[in-house]
């Protein structure tokens, strides 16, 4: 028999000390009993105390960097804009970079990014994965990362409202740097909040993590 907080396990098969209930972020001492045909008992055994690991938990992650690249200003920076642009006439993307933080051992369940339109459009872009290595003082058109895989797209945005893109998974797997970079092929150009703008609006990398809701023991 299998004792939990000073509670027997009376379901429980006499060789087994499985218990999945126990709760996460959570200590249990236990401790087991023998019966033998005779329903005599042994004593107890030592106690063993076990911590569960805790349940899910989303960490809201600030970019580290962003900026607006232009194809006609190749070699200016934009990086200190309180706008992200992304138009194909004139030909302007936006990059993004994020310092994820916080995962350590964990198992990345979902990951989310959030921007808030200033200027409406038909599309709201094609959102790539990108190199992390340029700064935002520094990066220009000219040595701006490409994008690479696809991770989302928004068509049509709206003026005032957050809008979500729901990245694959893989995308972010654990602490370091995140990458994106935004194009449009809409000649009706886009404006999201950039990391220098209102506080409450800029840019958000959601990412929820397990660590595990529940131990069997």
């Amino acid at each position: 028999q299998e004792v939990r907080h000073g509670v027997g396990n009376h379901g429980a098969s006499p060789f087994s000390t499985k218990e999945r209930y126990a709760w996460g972020n959570a200590q249990a001492p236990y401790h087991v009993v023998a019966y033998d045909a005779a329903l005599n008992v042994s004593p107890p055994s030592n106690t063993a105390t076990v911590t569960t690991r805790s349940a899910d938990r989303t960490l809201t992650v600030a970019p580290s960097a962003d900026a607006t690249i232009e194809s006609a200003n190749p070699a200016g920076n934009l990086g200190g804009a309180f706008s992200l642009q992304a138009d194909s006439s004139p030909v302007r993307a936006l990059l993004l970079k994020f310092g994820v933080t916080g995962i350590g051992t964990a198992s990345v369940v979902e990951a989310k990014l959030r921007l808030h339109v200033t200027n409406p459009s038909d599309r709201g872009g094609d959102f790539r994965s990108a190199a992390t290595g340029w700064s935002e003082g520094t990066v220009t058109w000219q040595n701006a990362p490409a994008g690479g895989a696809m991770v989302g797209s928004l068509l049509r945005v709206l003026q005032g409202s957050w809008y979500e893109i729901a990245l694959p998974a893989g995308t972010v797997t654990g602490d370091g740097n995140v990458g994106f970079r935004v194009d449009s092929p809409s000649t009706d150009g886009v404006d999201y909040v950039s990391r220098e703008g209102t506080a409450t609006l800029r840019p958000e990398l959601f990412v929820r993590v397990s660590d595990q809701s529940a131990t069997d023991l």
